[in-house]
């Protein structure tokens, strides 16, 4: 569980066993290949080994936002956009600060289905509240760092579409809403470079369905 917020709070997660690592390389857009599709980011996050996704961010004096992101699977670069880019942090973040994002992301997935059907399209819609809302010190496996937690409600509609080639025509068939609160904790300890740990509750599932952690 994230643990209560307030001041000087102590989060121990040392306990926690880990069910996959995954390694993700940070680096210049400059030396990715699909720089050009976002030319004001200034940060890249791409993993290691496995699915080729490149994530493409600006991190600036206002705060940290997702600018968009190519999937490079079966040799095609399949581009997608957070329209404005997405808010992840605001800088600079003191205990008690709020800040609000809405953001839209749209992405593509092409593949032959029946009747007809060649391309997926996803439109997912994002309402965030942020609160700093704690600070303390927390332990991980990584350590303890002093950190502030910030806890983000966030309200994400997705609606699925299909594109028919027959009659050249969208359909939708699907929408969904889900509810999180994320919590994130960050520390200015420039040794950590990242996100310490975050814990993500779903609140249509009454569950939590996540938790990472350097």
């Amino acid at each position: 569980p994230p643990g209560n917020a307030g001041s000087n709070q102590v989060w121990n997660f040392s306990t926690l066993q880990s069910a996959f690592v995954d390694s993700s390389l940070v680096s210049a857009p400059s030396s990715t290949p699909y720089s050009a599709f976002f030319p004001s980011a200034n940060t890249c996050i791409q993993p290691v080994t496995g699915t080729f996704i490149y994530q493409y961010y600006t991190n600036n004096s206002a705060g940290f936002y997702l600018l968009g992101m190519v999937s490079s699977l079966g040799g095609s670069a399949d581009v997608s956009r957070f329209t404005p880019p997405a808010q992840y942090f605001q800088w600079p973040m003191n205990y008690g600060d709020t800040f609000s994002a809405s953001y839209t992301h749209i992405s593509y997935y092409t593949a032959t289905g029946p009747y007809g059907t060649d391309t997926t399209k996803i439109i997912s819609h994002y309402n965030d509240q942020s609160t700093i809302d704690a600070w303390g010190q927390l332990t991980t496996p990584l350590g303890t760092f002093d950190a502030l937690r910030q806890d983000k409600f966030q309200l994400r509609t997705d609606s699925i579409w299909f594109y028919e080639a027959q009659t050249g025509l969208w359909s939708l068939m699907n929408i969904s809403l889900d509810v999180l609160n994320i919590y994130d904790w960050l520390s200015d300890n420039a040794a950590t470079g990242f996100i310490l740990a975050e814990i993500s509750y779903s609140q249509n599932a009454q569950a939590y369905s996540g938790t990472y952690w350097m």
